[in-house]
């Protein structure tokens, strides 16, 4: 009976050590790992302060990450005249607070449409001689559809009777109208007292704008869309119910102001905002522009841009990536721009096609190389948007050899969602309900 024992024991160590070279390779500390982290908190951006504290600003909610225990924990909820759906509303100062420049967009008459819409409907068409006499209206479709071309005063004058037969939808759009003039005003976090202040008003009511913090502490507001005028036929630099904004806006937290500055040149499609030595380097129309914001120069690439996914290097290079579709596959090509000489070079291609730009993430490495995740498995997926399968294959870009290698899956099946370097080198990747961190090789 010993003898079996001991027999039993020696396989068994002998079964461990044979084990655990496949237990090591799974981690594949070659090329770093993944960890997983718990947190029950939806999508957000996260905004890193200048001594590496990081936050994530959810919908209505700003959340602290501490990177020494990798926890999440909610530390204030965001005041309403705060727009909580544009997803670019919170930068970090370097006075270590953060400043939320989010205004709020849906016009009265837009926040209580669908309310309004049963409210005055029939009405609209009944009384059609008084609101449109101008207008041939047939039908309740036509009558609405007039309505929405107004101007918000207009609109205002016709809807405003109704609302106040029913004093908690009429309580609900005051509320709505004084965050609506409030929400003018850019708010400043302090994170040390978790107080909210107002600071400068804006110039432009507008949503989804690029925000850069510049060397002097200022910040830069560019691109994003503005509030049209429904009466004005759609043109080129619209897009849908918004008119793209071609226009820069300065903060000065010193002041606590802003000042627009005028644009050079009219841009229609703005991809991407970037500083390059004292200059802005901007992506639009297919073409990468150097602003000097004292002289007032712009200077127009001579190379045309096909590509999306815009992402700086160390040395102010621009890495971006082209998909060139065929009928068996998409090949995802980077390619690097350099300011200096205004030129574009090839790199090489990923190893895995990921589809559309806004599903996957490119995310720099300390050592210059570029952690690429996420995306759309095309091969897998369906046609339609419901039919999606998200990729977890994981790859690593050299810009130098132009080398991509596969490592360890990432623990989801996910679109990029948002990345941040830590301090320590470690990069956290946040999905919202889901996160996990990239460590990198030692």
């Amino acid at each position: 009976m010993v003898i079996y024992k001991k027999i039993f024991l020696l396989i068994l160590i002998l079964g461990f050590y044979l084990l655990l070279p496949s237990n090591v390779s799974a981690f594949d500390y070659k090329n770093g790992h993944f960890e997983k982290i718990n947190t029950d908190y939806p999508l957000g951006l996260p905004v890193q302060l200048n001594d590496g504290r990081v936050f994530i600003i959810s919908d209505d909610s700003i959340i602290n990450f501490d990177s020494d225990t990798n926890k999440f924990k909610k530390i204030a909820t965001l005041n309403t005249a705060i727009d909580k759906h544009d997803n670019t509303k919170a930068i970090g100062l370097n006075q270590n607070k953060i400043l939320f420049i989010a205004p709020l967009f849906n016009k009265p008459s837009e926040q209580f449409e669908r309310e309004i819409y049963w409210l005055i409907l029939n009405d609209l068409y009944k009384y059609k001689s008084l609101f449109f006499r101008d207008k041939d209206i047939s039908s309740t479709r036509e009558a609405w559809r007039a309505y929405k071309q107004l101007p918000e005063t207009e609109k205002e004058k016709i809807y405003l009777p109704y609302l106040k037969k029913d004093f908690n939808l009429l309580k609900k759009y005051y509320d709505y109208i004084e965050d609506y003039k409030k929400s003018m005003y850019a708010q400043l976090f302090d994170i040390d007292s978790y107080n909210f202040e107002y600071t400068g008003k804006l110039n432009l009511r507008r949503r989804h704008a690029k925000k850069v913090l510049l060397k002097d502490g200022s910040v830069l507001l560019f691109g994003g869309f503005v509030q049209r005028d429904n009466s004005i036929p759609i043109g080129i630099s619209d897009s849908g119910m918004y008119r793209k904004a071609s226009v820069f806006e300065l903060y000065n937290p010193d002041t606590k102001e802003f000042s627009l500055i005028k644009s050079p040149k009219i841009f229609n499609n703005i991809n991407d905002l970037f500083i390059y030595n004292d200059n802005l380097l901007i992506v639009a129309d297919n073409r990468f522009y150097l602003y000097n914001l004292h002289t007032h120069k712009l200077r127009e690439s001579k190379c045309e841009v096909n590509g999306m996914n815009f992402l700086q290097l160390g040395n102010g290079d621009i890495v971006f990536v082209s998909n060139i579709f065929d009928k068996f596959r998409n090949h995802m090509i980077l390619k690097r721009y350099n300011p200096e000489k205004d030129t574009i070079v090839e790199l090489g291609k990923l190893i895995v096609p990921r589809g559309e730009a806004y599903l996957y993430n490119m995310t720099l490495l300390p050592d210059g190389n570029i952690l690429v995740n996420g995306g759309q498995n095309i091969e897998k997926s369906g046609n339609f948007s419901g039919d999606a399968i998200y990729e977890n294959r994981t790859e690593i870009f050299s810009p130098e050899t132009g080398e991509s290698v596969l490592i360890k899956n990432m623990p989801y099946k996910k679109p990029g969602g948002y990345s941040v370097v830590l301090n320590d080198g470690r990069i956290l990747l946040y999905f919202g309900k889901n996160a996990c961190l990239y460590v990198p090789k030692k």
